[in-house]
């Protein structure tokens, strides 16, 4: 099915969705351009610390909810005419949840392999279910939030 074909099948609800995980997104991306290295880590340590301390209820509205913004974000992404890499992703989603009480879980993390690159990663969790940045996370170190002083956003490209 053709792109156009895809967007005018889409409910109106779907749209409305579609068009917050844009606006979420583009949010999120410039926040990560914007903010300083030291400021960027302490809204992600905050909200680390805020998903840390909510109890995702894993209830099956919240999990088809957060299925519907993982889907949402993934079309923007893949139809963006710029990079959306896995942080920008993250806080979206993170975002997006939050507003509706859904408790979910900001992780930041660098591969057990990376030989000394400077290469990270972040994904989004709401209890055991994947929103974005799936991963296998026994192949990557955790940060905890009192490691993080300082983001490079171009760590996680």
């Amino acid at each position: 099915m053709s792109k156009w074909k895809s967007a005018l099948a889409l409910r109106p609800a779907q749209w409305a969705l579609l068009w917050e995980a844009a606006i979420a997104l583009a949010v999120a991306k410039s926040q990560v351009l914007l903010l300083s290295q030291r400021r960027l880590a302490e809204l992600l340590v905050q909200m680390m610390v805020e998903g840390d301390d909510q109890v995702a209820s894993g209830g099956s509205a919240d999990m088809a909810f957060s299925g519907n913004v993982a889907r949402e974000i993934a079309r923007v992404v893949r139809n963006s005419p710029i990079e959306l890499a896995c942080l920008p992703q993250a806080l979206a989603a993170y975002r997006m949840l939050g507003r509706r009480g859904i408790g979910s879980q900001v992780r930041l993390g660098a591969p057990l392999d990376c030989n000394g690159a400077r290469e990270m990663h972040a994904w989004l969790k709401v209890g055991d279910t994947w929103v974005t940045g799936h991963c296998n996370e026994k192949r990557y170190a955790r940060f905890l939030p009192s490691q993080i002083t300082h983001i490079a956003p171009s760590a996680f490209d």
